[in-house]
């Protein structure tokens, strides 16, 4: 099995906020951005398009469905995390606030909860359960597109590749840039991570 794991194109008016469920549309430069990597996509036809619930993530894919015919599937678990109270609010204004429980999350994001939300930890069990189910069912020849969130990116990656969440913060990623994975021999390999485009050592002999 081949994972494709492509984080969603930017989305203009998020820059400095917090954003998980919050709904934000990727800008005009960020569709051309996706019509021009999906043009310039160099493997087999995927065997399926995956998408989280959110508009950002499903608009991602909307070139590669052209191209390829078919309609993403979307998996609830590929989610953003929840940042419930916060979501939606700027950075800057929660820290200005004073909140204890901002302080308190900033210490221990991994498995703290924000306020009505979810911890890091458990929207990696979520994710991770994603991948142990497709990954069950997959074939070796199975390739798949996955858009998403930089949270569950950073936790199947984490996951696969046997990196404690605590680390995960250190996985910088950018909107609309790209990462692969395959599994040989019942074990994930990271082939590439963070690349601007789709890289042939996905389908090479060694990342």
């Amino acid at each position: 099995m081949r994972l494709v794991l492509l984080y969603h194109g930017d989305t203009g008016d998020s820059a400095g906020r917090c954003i998980g469920r919050t709904e934000v549309p990727l800008t005009a430069a960020a569709r051309r951005r996706m019509e021009e990597l999906a043009a310039h996509w160099p493997y087999p036809p995927p065997t399926a398009l995956i998408a989280s619930p959110r508009q950002r993530s499903y608009a991602t894919l909307a070139p590669f469905a052209r191209r390829f015919g078919r309609l993403p599937q979307v998996d609830a678990r590929l989610n953003e995390q929840d940042f419930g109270d916060w979501d939606g609010q700027p950075w800057a204004h929660l820290s200005a606030g004073g909140d204890a429980e901002l302080r308190e999350w900033i210490g221990d994001w991994a498995h703290r909860s924000p306020p009505g939300g979810e911890s890091f930890v458990h929207m990696a069990a979520r994710s991770v359960d994603w991948l142990r189910e497709t990954a069950a069912r997959a074939t070796e020849e199975d390739l798949l597109l996955v858009a998403s969130h930089a949270g569950p990116i950073r936790a199947l990656a984490c996951h696969a590749l046997a990196i404690p969440f605590e680390h995960a913060l250190r996985m910088r990623l950018d909107h609309g840039h790209v990462a692969a994975m395959r599994r040989m021999r019942g074990r994930f390999e990271l082939c590439y991570w963070k690349a601007s485009q789709f890289e042939a050592c996905l389908f090479g002999d060694s990342p």
